[in-house]
């Protein structure tokens, strides 16, 4: 649905800055000062940067783990449409193949279910370590306004969601879209009882429609 990309904040001079003043600050004061320069790099107009709000939350998951996550949920994805593909082609074509070319199919049919399990396995592997809830950093969602490249306002404020580490001296950002995939991820499997019921679940949440 939407390409996993992270990006992360490179400190350097400002990390080194806000180690020292980090004791008079609030989480939200860290958080603020260290997306801010950020942001406004990939403004159209930067000078118009106004924040609205930010909230910092603790959460529970490795970054790296985060990663790892969405990729495979993009591979889920594709396995799936795959197994849709192959299901097509039985249920729709099946009387007009040959036999050898029946023979393909229920193959790659088998190949495509047996890498599914394998993927759903890694991925629940990976929501285990989430459900340990081990404290691993800071989530940070960041409202604010600031003019788009027309040079006019937006009627809804922008919003980024961040990652960030204990001591805020590094940050990865996931756009909104991608942030509510990983949540429905997540919630998908912690609440399935089999490999059949994250299936369904995925079809219904993601619009991978079954054959």
């Amino acid at each position: 649905m939407f390409p996993f990309k992270m990006k992360k904040i490179q400190l350097f001079v400002f990390a080194f800055v806000l180690i020292f003043t980090s004791c008079s600050l609030s989480n939200e004061e860290k958080a603020e000062r260290l997306i801010t320069e950020s942001i406004k790099e990939s403004l159209f107009y930067p000078d118009s940067y106004e924040t609205i709000s930010t909230r910092v939350d603790s959460f529970f998951i490795d970054v790296n783990a985060i990663e790892d996550i969405v990729r495979i949920h993009e591979d889920v994805k594709t396995v799936l449409d795959s197994i849709n593909g192959c299901e097509t082609k039985m249920d729709y074509l099946f009387s007009f193949y040959e036999e050898s070319e029946k023979e393909e199919v229920l193959s790659d049919l088998e190949k495509h279910n047996k890498k599914l399990s394998e993927k759903l396995a890694s991925l629940k592997e990976l929501i285990a370590i989430y459900n340990e809830r081990e404290f691993a950093g800071w989530v940070v969602t960041h409202k604010y306004n600031a003019l788009n490249k027309y040079g006019f306002a937006p009627i809804i404020p922008a919003q980024s969601i961040f990652f960030c580490n204990g001591d805020f001296s590094s940050c990865y950002e996931l756009n909104i879209h991608e942030f509510m995939d990983l949540k429905d991820i997540i919630e998908i499997v912690n609440n399935s009882k089999s490999d059949v019921d994250i299936i369904n679940k995925y079809r219904k949440e993601f619009f991978i429609s079954p054959v």
